[in-house]
């Protein structure tokens, strides 16, 4: 063997080491795309449900905002009311109003 055949065999050699590391990355790397597809799809999931949660959010933002409203009157109609019937107690038959 001369210099030429021990480089063509060295040559060949680190060539097929080269390919032998080339093909276990890709085996590798293989189950580590199918995982972060996984991720992916998981992630946009996630982001749907956040979207729906916010959605919701607001709805119920704008209820209790109503609600507060509408406790409001009612708390302001139940004074009248409770004012109205005080009135009406206090008068006593056979006792002469005072106006003033």
């Amino acid at each position: 063997m001369n210099c030429e055949d021990k480089d063509e065999t060295s040559s060949e050699e680190k060539t097929q080491q080269l390919s032998d590391k080339v093909n276990t990355l890709g085996s590798q790397l293989q189950p580590n795309a199918a995982m972060l597809a996984s991720i992916a799809k998981y992630v946009e999931f996630k982001a749907a449900e956040i979207k729906d949660c916010k959605a919701q959010l607001q709805v119920t933002v704008h209820e209790v905002s109503v609600l507060k409203e509408n406790n409001q009157e009612l708390k302001k109609r139940v004074l009248e009311l409770e004012r109205y019937k005080r009135r009406w107690n206090l008068r006593i038959k056979g006792v002469k109003e005072k106006r003033g």
